[in-house]
């Protein structure tokens, strides 16, 4: 943590200046694939450092996501392109590629943590946001890439800090929400293969996910359904979390077969396809922790 406050006050005045002045004092633009990563970037600047965008909607999955023209013209406005990376907008990275120029960079913020692999097939699991220290070990990176842009040091230094500690308090927080869940109830059954990170910050294990790869649009194996059905039922694992963003019929299907119960959990966007959600990040984190300890504790 120490480090990680001492890298959130370096100062690049130089750099800011000559960019500031360059862009003639208007705030600079950043275009966040996420609504995930778009809060934290407003959070990252005091929501006033900065005018930050959304790319993907609210309750949609950047996974299955298709910019239009305009979402091109959008990209190639802004100052800064703030992606997840490591494949989760794999179906429009060369877009974001294509937005680069002398005028927009690009920060996949995703490849500056410890990242996991996969249990099927060893591939990158991308979803670290929800492990809240990862989240703060990308400040220093996205810290670097707002300077380039023209973001004020000094202001920016004291931001960066303060979200820092915000995230350390709120992976307290959710460290003692989950002391309520014992031990042996700690595994868990997903519609979709992404709560590693959770499951490896607060010691769970994940058994299996009904959509086991990176790709949600990928067709459930039934051998892999008939697997987690009998699973679910031997060891009397009583819950299946999903995803309101990624259909669910496989999982219900898990569900019944075992007499458990679906719990829907906000993974990939703060909204859900009908409107609502949680308005924050921080907010996404605890009504997941509070969802996972009523339903296991």
């Amino acid at each position: 943590m120490a480090i990680l406050l001492t890298l959130a006050t370096v100062v690049s005045a130089c750099s800011s200046a000559s960019v500031s002045a360059a862009r003639g004092g208007q705030r600079p633009v950043v275009v966040a694939t996420t609504s995930i990563w778009a809060d934290i970037v407003s959070g990252a600047t005091c929501n006033d450092l900065v005018d930050v965008e959304v790319l993907v909607p609210s309750g949609l999955s950047a996974h299955e996501f298709e910019p239009s023209l305009r979402d091109r013209a959008t990209l190639e406005d802004a100052d800064l392109i703030v992606a997840n990376g490591l494949g989760i907008e794999q179906g429009f990275d060369r877009t974001l590629d294509a937005s680069v120029s002398s005028s927009t960079s690009l920060l996949r913020i995703g490849e500056a943590v410890d990242a996991l692999l996969r249990s099927d097939d060893g591939g990158i699991d991308p979803h670290v946001w929800l492990d809240p220290t990862r989240v703060a070990s990308t400040l220093p990176a996205l810290q670097e890439s707002l300077l380039s842009i023209g973001v004020p040091a000094a202001p920016l230094g004291g931001c960066i800090e303060s979200l820092a500690t915000a995230l350390m308090s709120l992976d307290s927080e959710v460290t003692s929400i989950m002391a309520t869940v014992p031990d042996i109830r700690r595994r868990l059954i997903t519609n979709h293969d992404a709560l590693a990170y959770f499951a490896d910050r607060y010691r769970f294990e994940v058994v299996g996910s009904i959509l086991p790869s990176n790709l949600p649009l990928a067709q459930a194996q039934t051998s892999n359904i008939a697997a987690l059905m009998e699973t679910a039922r031997a060891e009397g694992i009583d819950t299946v979390f999903t995803e309101p963003t990624i259909a669910s019929d496989d999982a219900a299907t898990v569900a019944r077969s075992a007499g458990a119960k679906l719990v829907p959990l906000l993974v990939e966007s703060l909204g859900t396809p009908d409107g609502g959600g949680t308005a924050t990040y921080f907010d996404m984190i605890r009504s997941n922790a509070r969802r996972i300890a009523d339903a296991l504790g």
